[in-house]
């Protein structure tokens, strides 16, 4: 979750809220919750810091590295199940054409026979 909060300066300023473990350890001032916080003329707002930044962006990255791996393996089972229904429906159609074929040479054979008997 990110917060914003801007300076006397007009610049945004990102306060990162963390959750878990990191959000119990962040040195958060005491006055943070108060309605004091704020400077009395309201000139600018203090950013607060979460220690452990460093650790939750590793911990993103590897996140990130997760699902990218899950969508790849997605995608390749995907294109692996594409190609072996590819394979399996060309093998049914040359079968199919092989299954006529032999039949329009049965049906030939009996034709011709047919012929030479009359």
């Amino acid at each position: 979750m990110n917060a914003v909060a801007i300076s006397s300066t007009g610049t945004p300023l990102r306060v990162r809220l963390s959750t878990g473990a990191a959000r119990r350890l962040a040195r958060v001032p005491a006055t943070a919750a108060s309605p004091s916080w704020h400077s009395k003329r309201g000139a600018s707002v203090a950013a607060v810091r979460a220690t452990g930044d460093e650790e939750e962006a590793e911990s993103r990255e590897v996140l990130d590295a997760f699902f990218v791996g899950k969508a790849l393996a997605e995608t390749l089972l995907e294109r692996a199940g594409e190609a072996v229904s590819e394979a399996l429906s060309a093998v049914g159609r040359a079968e199919a054409e092989r299954d006529e074929a032999i039949r329009q040479f049965q049906d030939d054979v009996v034709n011709k026979a047919r012929e030479a008997q009359r």
